[in-house]
């Protein structure tokens, strides 16, 4: 029923997003074991926390720490426990990257930063182009990139990759826009 699968997917992102950490720490064992789960019968007026009528949860290792992130930033859309980048912070300062939200003031830098989406387009002249929502620590960006940028890094254009971007900034109607001149993978 839609009740059911609407109750299966808000469990599924609770779970994701860290929600029943208190409870059980391994959130991949939930997940994997939400079929187990909701085939608990329970009588409403029977039914108490306190009873030992749990299934038997699925053994299986935690995710990742990355793992982890990117399950907390696909189901809600930012990241709770940490960023990706918070390990690489000391690499970040020592090679004086700007962070996202410094990174207008430079017509031309390279950051480092997390892929959180790729949307890829077709142009009027039929040439694709990406663009990528892309992280740091202070905050999010859009970043395009075009014609032999996007043919050139396509490969390494997935969520949750960490990526070098030699960035172009400029601005547009008053926005600012970001675009790239090379992605590499760190």
């Amino acid at each position: 029923s839609t009740k059911k699968i609407l109750n299966r997917k808000i469990l599924e992102n609770f779970i994701k997003a860290g929600v029943f950490d208190k409870l059980h720490p391994n959130r991949r064992q939930l997940f994997e074991s939400i079929d187990d789960i909701l085939s608990v019968k329970s009588d409403a007026d029977q039914f108490s926390l306190f009873e030992n009528s749990y299934p038997e949860l699925r053994k299986v290792p935690e995710w990742s720490d990355s793992e982890k992130l990117q399950h907390e930033f696909g189901a809600i859309g930012f990241y709770v426990s940490s960023h990706p980048l918070q390990q690489y912070e000391d690499i970040i300062k020592k090679f004086h990257f700007p962070l996202i939200t410094d990174a207008s003031k430079f017509s031309r830098t390279k950051i480092v930063a997390v892929i959180n989406n790729v949307t890829v387009k077709t142009s009027k002249n039929q040439k694709k182009f990406a663009i990528l929502h892309i992280s740091d620590t202070s905050g999010t960006a859009e970043v395009t990139l075009f014609g032999e940028v996007y043919d050139r890094s396509r490969e390494i254009l997935e969520i949750g990759n960490i990526v070098l971007i030699q960035l172009n900034c400029f601005k547009n109607e008053g926005q600012v826009r970001f675009s790239a001149e090379d992605v590499q993978k760190s």
